[in-house]
């Protein structure tokens, strides 16, 4: 199998189990989309088609001019959703940072290979209370889907307890070094995409799942950005 192929796979894969992470811990609020619900199965492209479903989302320019974007909306950051006693931050550290060390809810140290940049960094606490660059606040907690581009493909238009969901679904989340965040920042796929090509397919994948399943829109320019990645990835 060509190793770009191979890479595709693996992300096809890893999508597969988001779904299926989606769908065990569910969405207890009624408003949230069937689609990430517990319960509700979710059809899950096949190697030959996530290009295809990319290019079905809909545009945001085919909509309605959205309101002004207020992170406010979003309601509470890191939100206990899934109500295990711990924010949603701490537990998408303990999730994605290797031999994650926690004391009760907050993540003492770890390892993190940034997915963005490929970069790895061993994080502990100590280090930041010393000062040194590689502590516990150099990591960010990163929403694949920006909460400005949900708000601008639709988030607008739903209640603040579906907002709140979104903004807190582990299935948008990922531990990312400080760097990469600030580099990514509110952009969507056609002007940035991961630095390490490795991690494009599942960025790609993740992006196109999260948008199909939260019923969002997306710019053409991202779709297209999207369309032109899976279709890449395939080869």
């Amino acid at each position: 199998m060509p190793a770009r192929l191979a890479t595709f796979a693996a992300a096809v894969a890893t999508a597969a189990a988001i779904v299926v992470i989606a769908l065990i811990t569910g969405h207890p609020e009624p408003d949230v989309p069937e689609a990430a619900k517990a319960g509700n199965a979710i059809v899950i492209p096949d190697e030959g088609s996530w290009a295809e479903a990319a290019a079905a989302l809909p545009a945001t320019e085919d909509s309605a001019a959205p309101p002004a974007y207020e992170r406010e909306s979003f309601g509470e950051n890191w939100a206990d959703i899934d109500g295990n006693g711990c924010s949603q931050r701490d537990d998408v550290l303990a999730r994605d940072l290797v031999d994650a060390v926690r004391e009760k809810c907050t993540v003492l140290s770890g390892t993190l290979r940034d997915p963005y940049s490929g970069r790895k960094l061993g994080i502990t606490t100590d280090r930041a209370a010393a000062g040194d660059d590689t502590g516990i606040t150099r990591v960010r907690v990163d929403h694949v889907v920006s909460l400005r581009a949900a708000h601008e493909g639709g988030a607008w238009r739903w209640s603040p307890e579906r907002r709140q969901q979104f903004a807190n679904s582990l299935e948008n989340l990922l531990a990312v070094d400080r760097d990469s965040a600030r580099e990514k920042g509110s952009r969507g796929p056609a002007a940035w995409l991961p630095s390490d090509d490795g991690f494009v397919c599942e960025y790609a994948i993740r992006y196109t799942w999260i948008a199909t399943a939260w019923e969002l829109a997306v710019p053409k320019a991202d779709r297209a950005a999207l369309v032109s990645a899976l279709t890449d990835c395939r080869r």
